[in-house]
């Protein structure tokens, strides 16, 4: 026979809310969602991302506003913290979808300080030299991203000035690749047949990322050269710098992940 007292605390805990599995569950589709989109949104699908990110923090604020009702404190606890996690990444990403971090400078206009000083973080970052003296037709851009970055630089400048540039940039690998009417340096094309054709004649192509901007386009067709930036100490901060020497234009790119 069961007790009285047995009874009152079956019925007490049978009256309790369980952890339902399902919620569970639901915290962390959304948690998975958020750290899908990050890498989708990595790959340069934007708006795809943001869908899949929103799905995954409504799921966890719906579990918030569930556990809440039931009293499931621990349940909250966890929900909370998958919703924060996935607003952060929809806040972060959304943010960004917006243009541009550096500047938008259109030449010949010359720079500011502000983007002055933020041109002077950018090479400090690649460990590449001021920019040269004669140093004109200035264009600076950037976008932050959840983890990744990418800053970029175009100026033109007298080529002896370029080569004392490069020479005082500490941060560029000693290998070169070199670029000619035989080994172009091109924007690489949506059709596949031509892709193909670009590369089968020896030509180098480089990705039109959609948060590029549309003056950064490093395409050597006559005389170039590409040098690699390396890595700092911790792994951040590489990246290339091209120089066409038919026009002296350089064009660098800072990339930070």
């Amino acid at each position: 026979m069961i007790s009285e007292s047995g009874k009152t605390n079956q019925s007490a805990q049978s009256g309790q809310p369980r952890f339902a599995i399902g919620e569970v569950l639901l915290v962390v589709f959304g948690i998975i969602f958020a750290l899908v989109g990050g890498f989708i949104y990595v790959l340069g699908l934007v708006d795809i991302s943001l869908m899949i990110i929103a799905v995954g923090f409504l799921m966890c604020t719906a579990v918030i506003w569930i556990a809440i009702h039931r009293r499931q404190w621990l349940m909250v606890v966890f929900a909370v913290g998958g919703s924060a996690l996935s607003g952060f990444s929809l806040c972060s990403i959304a943010y960004q979808a917006i243009p541009v971090r550096i500047s938008n400078v259109k030449a010949p206009k010359p720079l500011g300080k502000l983007q002055l000083a933020d041109v002077s973080k950018m090479l400090h970052a690649g460990r590449l030299a001021e920019l040269p003296a004669n140093a004109r037709n200035l264009r600076a851009d950037g976008w932050d991203g959840l983890f990744t970055g990418e800053e970029y630089l175009m100026f033109n400048a007298p080529a002896d000035e370029v080569d004392s540039w490069l020479s005082a940039s500490p941060g560029l690998k000693e290998t070169v690749e070199h670029f000619d009417a035989e080994h172009m340096l091109l924007p690489q094309p949506d059709n596949d047949r031509e892709r193909s054709q670009l590369i089968y004649e020896g030509h180098e192509l480089y990705y039109l990322f959609h948060r590029m901007p549309r003056w950064y386009r490093p395409t050597v067709r006559v005389k170039g050269r590409r040098y690699e930036i390396e890595p700092d100490e911790s792994g951040h901060n590489w990246g290339t710098v091209v120089v066409d020497d038919e026009t002296n234009t350089v064009y660098v790119k800072v990339i930070w992940s």
